[in-house]
């Protein structure tokens, strides 16, 4: 793969369609492991920016507060 852009939205694109164009970008001896971890960080990703444009966000000093004595030991 030689970039990340995608020509539709990440977010509201159906996944076969975000799946169908990112296979494309992969030469055609990839292995169906190292493609099954590709896939699995993009879903990864757009899970991620479905929680951002969702609002299901917090800041990094409100993690830090909550998480205060695990961040400490």
């Amino acid at each position: 793969m030689t970039t990340t852009e995608f020509d539709l939205d990440l977010v509201t694109a159906p996944a076969k369609e975000v799946v169908k164009q990112f296979l494309d970008r992969f030469s055609d001896d990839v292995s169906l492991n190292e493609l099954a971890e590709e896939i699995g960080i993009l879903a990864r990703v757009r899970d991620g920016l479905i929680d951002v444009r969702e609002g299901r966000v917090i800041s990094f000093e409100e993690l830090k507060r909550k998480h205060q004595a695990w961040l400490t030991t």
